[in-house]
């Protein structure tokens, strides 16, 4: 059926129901910029009164076949240019003209040299977007090849209907939702070449944008609504970084740039504190032609940075009813850093030997190696242990004592990202068509450190040393839910109360690898007297992951180990104190943070407990007790091995009239999937007894069709109207498809955890509606508005639960469930509004300023949803719940000026509170939301010499904060943390 369906889209192009029309001929041409000869992308090309129109490419250039003979005016327009007419007298064979537009700005006269404005990177996004065939949205390096924000989630960030996500483990923002859609439901590709790239979790699709350093991006694309001959996995939108090509340019191009930088948080640590206080980054880039005739060319760069990241955080969690009210469990304090540094190499090789083929060869690698260290301190809570009084507000425990533990808990761990990224594209035009094909090859890696990573817990007992039972107070300082105070013993019990419970040296390694390749067919023909063009192609795509998860728990045999020291055989000391000679002057609440751990001196207690030949008996080689049955099992268990086969094909044809271009197609794919895993009862405590364990496998195969109808019309040369409903998909993501079942019965303070995934689960499905309208007020300025509507199937959640009495016997009686389900669907719809705005417009006095705003509104509802009833029992909630990640509003507004050498940006983001996507419980009072939040970042540059540009650029200028909640916002707060500004100062050469 499907190698049917593909001979079907071949034979179309050849269809006797289209011609191409006798008495023509194409006109080839270049649209360069008249100031530095470089190349305009997007230049709308029409041979006037009539549809055969085109756009240029990256490169200026363009094609119009199908030209009648004769005289024949031609009209070229591009935002930010003056329009360009010309006539052109058409005969036979190939008509070849270069077009010099001029730009619309003004010419200043220096001392030292002469400055005349260019098309800025926003105008010249704009014209690609209007000459796009799908609703897109485009950042582009400004006429000094920067981009606009020092990284490439910055910069997206601005785009309508763009918010940005941390990472699942540190705390930078790394991945793009897109339309209120999670980072799971779009895709990214480099320059065409989808990438794959894990983080510890393992769990998702998500891909982190600083794949590509931004330094080595020559523009982003978003893509809201996708063509037939896009991938289908878009529900929320496609994003393409396009590196750097020498085409880019009218020859030669060099830049070398180098900053510092300065992170606010790093006054407040005393001591040692093991961050890497000064940020820092150096790049530098070339690009040239490699012969006289210009056919060849090659573009490199290379990206090396430092980029520190500190956090202070307070964190109450997981609340639960109990008797009537909800009580948090714990109260955690929290300081952490991460260490980032990026290294980022690519590369790209043009190769143009005639008008009829031309090659491509791109390399992007990059290496992430990161420092992640956090100090926390938990004060617990038991609300069957309360003593004294009971203040409750909105059914919430504010105020109350609980006898419990508290703990120090440390972390530090090593990471190592690298993907590597290589795509090779060739064209060929052959007896007018356009034959294009390429192969691409991804592989990205994540490995932990086994031999550093770690995680240590020192917890106190239920009663002192002196027989009395520890008391934790719980309260909320000056009524203010965002500001808790964990105190009573909790702040008084020393050092020497605090003794190891477990030690966990376990870390994970994720390979990926991706292999692709492609061929496109495209015929420039005519339906009737309509020009247009039909096109096929099939993809090949083979993903695959080799999961492997590496647990080791140890808790002490033998040992008195506490905070200030470690003895065994009751009085001999083999170590002193593991306190960090560090320390934070005040949490964020205001409160002693109390102890911090030094993992290094965790390590070296570890050495120096060998040393002394303390050892379990039943093993060997470890001075603690380690279930070996229960981390063998759960190993296995959490490992895995995927293999995707994506087969992909389509059709599409374009219709032009004058003011009118349809696009319609089809596109269909084919998606089989495989995971070898291991499944078994691994919930023993016995580190003797026999392993339960038997190999599975998962399998999942499934067939879907992409209808897509895209309608574009010129109103008039400013304004245009687009409308387009077409079908997307979101596969589940990887974790999601591991079909064993993860028991840790050690978690969430030894009431363990379960997690179940399923391999049958369905992807999601999306029909979309996409209407907008584009109005261009002259000099780069436009307004824009667009209503998008999705219809969804089959939205995967994340449930949390209670083990129910149909679940195995060898559950935890107490522990949390977490599994994935399909819901039955989703509504999505809203709307974007953008404006770019020249204020010189308004008066002359004001040249040099623009401002730049866009809002979205996102409104979603999720059918299906398991909630628990007032009796404990599920039922499916429809109608209620938001999409998981969605976001209901979204502004941002940017003050730009750029003048008498001076540029400047002073831009603020704010988005709304929305559904975390693991944030669903059955118990819809305690959904996790992230709250509002808003951020204000200032750059300014100035370009001196002709070749030099110094520059500032602080980030979250005004330290905001970022909050989250547990269903109730006034009362119920999940965390709050802070992360400070971040000013770097700069210099950049460019010839």
């Amino acid at each position: 059926m499907f190698l049917a369906f593909i001979a079907s889209m071949v034979w179309g192009l050849f269809s006797p129901l289209v011609n191409a029309q006798s008495g023509t001929a194409t006109i080839n041409g270049v649209v360069t910029g008249s100031v530095t000869g470089s190349p305009v992308d997007g230049a709308i090309v029409q041979v006037s009164g009539t549809g055969l129109k085109t756009a240029s490419d990256r490169f200026g250039r363009f094609s119009i076949a199908q030209v009648p003979y004769g005289s024949t005016t031609l009209i070229v327009r591009a935002i930010g240019y003056d329009s360009f007419t010309t006539t052109v007298n058409v005969g036979q064979g190939v008509e070849s003209i270069s077009v010099s537009l001029e730009s619309e700005g003004e010419i200043f006269e220096l001392e030292e040299f002469v400055v005349q404005t260019e098309v800025s990177g926003s105008a010249r996004a704009l014209g690609r977007q209007n000459a796009a065939g799908n609703r897109m949205d485009i950042v582009a390096s400004d006429k000094f090849g920067l981009l606009p924000d020092p990284t490439v989630a910055d910069a997206v960030r601005r785009l309508p209907g763009i918010s940005v996500e941390k990472d699942s483990q540190g705390r930078s923002e790394r991945y793009v939702s897109i339309r209120g859609m999670n980072s799971d439901f779009n895709s990214v590709a480099v320059n065409g070449q989808k990438v794959m790239v894990s983080n510890f979790g393992g769990a998702s699709r998500s891909v982190p944008l600083d794949v590509v350093p931004s330094k080595n991006a020559e523009s982003i694309e978003v893509s809201k609504t996708v063509l037939p001959s896009q991938e289908a996995d878009a529900i929320g939108g496609r994003i393409n970084i396009r590196s750097t090509s020498a085409f880019d340019e009218a020859g030669s191009a060099v830049s070398l740039e180098a900053s510092v930088g300065m992170l606010s948080l790093a006054d407040k640590y005393t001591g040692n504190y093991p961050h890497d206080e000064t940020p820092y980054e150096m790049s530098a880039s070339w690009s040239d032609y490699l012969n006289a005739d210009k056919t060849m060319g090659l573009a490199l760069s290379l990206n090396k940075s430092l980029r520190p990241y500190l956090f202070s955080s307070i964190e109450n969690g997981p609340y639960a009813l109990d008797y009537g009210d909800y009580f948090t469990r714990y109260g955690r304090l929290e300081e952490a850093f991460d260490n980032v540094e990026s290294t980022g190499i690519s590369g790209r090789f043009d190769l143009r030997p005639s008008d009829n083929f031309e090659m491509s060869l791109d390399i992007n690698y990059s290496n992430r190696e990161t420092n992640q260290g956090s100090q926390r301190a938990t004060a617990y809570y038991d609300p069957a242990w309360l003593v004294g009084d009971l203040e409750t507000e909105n059914n919430t425990a504010i105020s109350f004592a609980s006898e419990d533990r508290s703990e120090q808990e440390v972390r530090d761990y090593y990471e190592e990202q690298e993907n590597l990224t290589i795509s090779a594209d060739f064209k060929h035009v052959l007896d007018g068509m356009k034959l294009d094909y390429g192969f691409g090859y991804n592989k990205g890696d994540f490995a932990g450190d086994p031999n550093k990573d770690l995680r240590a817990f020192f917890r106190t007992d239920f009663q002192s040393p002196e027989g009395f039972y520890y008391l934790n107070t719980y309260d909320f300082q000056d009524g203010d839910a965002y500001n808790p105070v964990f105190g009573g013993d909790f702040v008084s019990a020393p050092a020497s109360d605090y003794s190891i419970y477990e030690v966990r040296r376990g870390t994970r390694i994720i390979e990926d690898q991706s292999y692709s390749g492609y061929i496109n067919l495209e015929k420039d023909i005519s339906w009737g007297d309509v020009p247009g063009y039909i096109k096929a192609g099939v993809k090949y795509t083979n993903s695959e992951r080799d999961f492997d998860d590496m647990r080791r728990r140890y808790r002490t045999a033998d040992v008195d180990w506490t905070l200030e020291s470690v003895v065994i055989n009751g009085s001999e000391q083999v170590f002193g104190s593991v306190l960090a000679d560090y320390g934070v002057d005040n949490a964020l609440n205001g409160q002693d943070f109390r102890f911090m751990v030094d993992p290094d001196k965790v390590r070296a207690a570890e050495e120096a407990l060998i040393a002394a030949g303390i050892r379990d008996e039943n093993d060997p080689n470890w001075y603690l007790n380690r279930n070996e049955s229960r981390d063998a099992r759960a190993d296995l268990v959490n490992s895995y091995d995927l293999d995707e086969e994506v087969l992909g094909g389509f059709v599409e044809a374009e219709a032009r009239w004058e003011k009118v271009t349809l696009i319609t197609g089809l596109r269909v794919e084919s998606t089989d999937v495989v995971v070898d895993t291991y499944a078994g009862d691994f919930y023993e405590w016995d580190p003797d007894s026999d392993l339960y364990i038997q190999p599975i496998k998962g399998k999942n195969d499934y067939v879907d069709l992409f209808p897509h109808v895209h309608l574009k019309y010129d109103v008039s040369e400013d304004t245009i109207v687009r409308a387009s409903v077409n079908r997307t998909m979101a596969r589940p993501s990887y974790r999601q498809l591991n079909p064993s079942t993860d028991i840790d019965p050690t978690a969430n303070n030894d009431d363990g955890l379960v997690i179940k995934g399923r391999t049958t689960l369905n992807p999601v499905e999306s029909t979309n509606l996409d209407l907008s309208i584009d109005h261009y007020l002259g000099k780069g300025a436009n307004v824009s508005l667009a209503l998008f509507y999705k219809s969804m199937d089959n939205n995967i959640y994340r449930i949390s639960r209670g083990v129910l009495a149909s679940d195995p016997s060898y559950y935890p009686e107490d522990a949390e469930v977490r599994e994935f389900l399909n819901a039955d669907g989703a509504e999505v719809k809203g709307l974007e509004f953008a404006v770019n705005y020249r204020l010189d417009t308004l008066h002359e006095a004001l040249y040099g300023l623009d401002i730049s705003a866009n809002y979205t509104y996102t409104d979603s509802t999720v059918d299906g949803i398991q909630r628990e009833d007032s009796n404990g029992d599920l039922f499916s909630e429809s109608g209620v719940t938001q999409l998981f990640g969605q976001v209901p509003h979204t502004v941002n507004v940017a003050l730009n000026f750029a003048r008498w050498g001076f540029e400047s940006r002073l831009a603020w983001n704010w988005t709304d509170a929305y559904l975390d996507f693991g944030g669903i419980d059955v118990d819809s009072n305690l959904d996790d939301y992230l709250d509002s939040r808003s951020r204000l970042d200032f750059s300014l540059r100035y370009r001196f010499q002709n070749h030099w540009t110094v520059f500032l650029e602080i980030q979250n200028l005004l330290d905001d904060e970022v909050t989250a909640y547990e269903g109730d916002r006034s009362t119920r707060m999940y965390y709050r943390e802070e992360s400070g500004r971040l000013t770097v100062i700069g210099i950049r050469w460019n010839m």
